[in-house]
């Protein structure tokens, strides 16, 4: 078992959303999580990642996925996984908390963004 805590980690923001780092970057682990606060109405840009899948959680409030053109709609408790190659967004139907999960780590070079359907 490893406890990673990474209470040092500053908070970034991001589409205004605020993204928070909840593993630590340096380590090898094979997967990485954030926490994501997101304000009434902010939305993700319709995305796609290469190399990660992405496994969302609802914590709190409601939000709306779109995935390869599947809509759904996560309150807490909730999960939505997107696979590698799956083109998705969301947006918050009002303020709401994810938690993301990685596998395998977070890689920025690996998404493409499009502001139109692909």
């Amino acid at each position: 078992m490893r406890v990673i805590a990474n209470r040092a980690a500053a908070s970034h923001e991001w589409e205004g959303m605020t993204i928070g780092e909840l593993t630590e970057t340096s380590l090898p682990l094979h997967a990485s999580a954030v926490a994501i606060d997101i304000p009434a109405g902010a939305r993700h840009p319709l995305a796609r990642s290469r190399k990660c899948e992405a496994y969302y959680y609802c914590v709190r409030g409601s939000v709306e996925f779109e995935v390869d053109g599947t809509q759904a709609v996560l309150h807490p408790g909730d999960l939505v996984a997107v696979e590698t190659n799956e083109w998705y967004r969301y947006r918050a139907l009002e303020e709401a908390a994810l938690l993301c999960f990685n596998v395998p780590p977070y890689d920025p070079s690996s998404y493409e963004f499009r502001n139109s359907e692909p």
